[in-house]
């Protein structure tokens, strides 16, 4: 914009006041960010379930034994002396 141009806009707006910006641009504007705001929040929140879901199978993984790289499929592995069903 050269110096004319801004002089003239500046005339302008001192002769004739601004244009006044619509009643419902203010809240369609708030209601916006809130609707932002809240896909964060569920953004967030989706994250959380899907890194805690992570944490609970690797700590299932390393904590059930393993027989050579499988889970076991005999009882053997579950049975103690406490639990051992003598049969008649």
């Amino acid at each position: 914009m050269t110096e004319q141009e801004l002089e003239k806009l500046i005339a302008e707006v001192e002769k004739d006041e601004m244009l006044q910006a619509p009643s419902y641009l203010k809240r369609e504007i708030l209601t916006k960010i809130s609707g932002k705001k809240r896909a964060r929040k569920e953004l967030v929140l989706y994250s959380l379930k899907i890194g805690f879901a992570t944490a609970a199978a690797l700590m299932v993984l390393t904590v059930l034994p393993m027989k050579n790289g499988m889970l076991p499929v005999d009882d053997d592995v579950f049975t103690t002396d406490e639990f051992v069903i003598e049969e008649p």
